[in-house]
């Protein structure tokens, strides 16, 4: 069965080309010493997750989505915990679609993540062949996710250009990855202001019998006003289980760490009251 209707409120920090830039500089290959500070911040954002479940977010329902590079052994440690996990599939900071490893399928069986994660860009002027070569690698990772027992969550990204028909092209999108056999369990949205908006694209999510697909709101990095609009409106629809709130909650933390304004304790509990923060603002209807 296609889907997941449980709650979802997932840290996302499986960011690596923006992460480095933000925190180190535009950098083509890092040192060994620069590798693991990336990998320190991660661990500290995978610390305030773990501190926020303390503070009262329901361990069944709480989420981490890491990659593989940096997050291995935090998604191996997660695992043992358990708790719900996403793994992220795609090359970092390219504009079509890429494996990470194009033995993806080998990571996913070894790593035994809950689900595995991919990001697209869609564009309305986007070439047919760009469409079609992103379509038959979703596919092929839909197809797998389900033969292999993984769940699959699809994140598609408008161009900014075609913003202003947001609610349309989301629908549009779907409706054609949909019809190419590509079946996400849930669905990773941009969040809309109005509730019609939301209401429009979950009746295309669940279209023909796919009453068990889910969607989830992502932050994109907003600032934490225009976050909580967004997390208001979609809490109100039936079929928006959750959220993906990444940068929103872990990158003034971090920000702060770097500039010397905070000390790692002071950044794990920043990062801990913040997903709090939007996990009561979800379930507060």
């Amino acid at each position: 069965m296609i889907g997941y209707d449980k709650q979802l409120y997932i840290l996302p920090f499986d960011h690596r080309t923006s992460f480095i830039k933000g925190l180190i500089g535009d950098k083509d290959v890092l040192s060994g010493q620069e590798i693991e500070f990336i990998k320190e911040q991660k661990r500290i954002i995978y610390e305030g997750f773990k501190k926020a479940l303390d503070l009262g977010v329901p361990k069944e329902y709480a989420a981490i989505l890491v990659d593989e590079e940096y997050g291995g052994e935090i998604l191996a440690d997660a695992k043992y915990e358990g708790f719900t996990t996403l793994l992220a599939v795609e090359k970092s900071g390219e504009n079509e679609l890429n494996f990470e490893y194009s033995d993806f399928e080998n990571h996913l069986l070894s790593l035994k993540p809950t689900f595995a994660k991919a990001l697209i860009h869609y564009g309305s002027k986007d070439s047919d062949d760009f469409k079609t070569r992103q379509k038959e690698k979703l596919k092929n990772l839909s197809d797998f996710c389900q033969k292999g027992g993984f769940k699959f969550l699809l994140e598609p990204l408008l161009n900014k250009e075609d913003y202003v028909f947001h609610s349309r092209l989301t629908k549009v999108l779907i409706e054609e990855l949909q019809d190419f056999g590509v079946e996400p369990d849930v669905w990773k949205l941009e969040g809309f202001e109005k509730k019609e908006d939301y209401g429009a694209v979950m009746t295309m999510v669940k279209r023909n019998g796919r009453n068990k697909v889910g969607v989830v709101i992502l932050g994109g990095g907003e600032d934490k006003s225009t976050v909580e609009k967004f997390i208001k409106v979609g809490a109100e629809t039936e079929g928006v289980i959750g959220f993906a709130i990444g940068r929103t909650i872990f990158w003034p933390a971090l920000l702060k760490l770097k500039e010397n304004q905070f000390n790692r304790e002071d950044a794990v509990n920043e990062i801990a009251r913040n997903y709090l923060y939007f996990y009561n603002i979800f379930i507060t209807k």
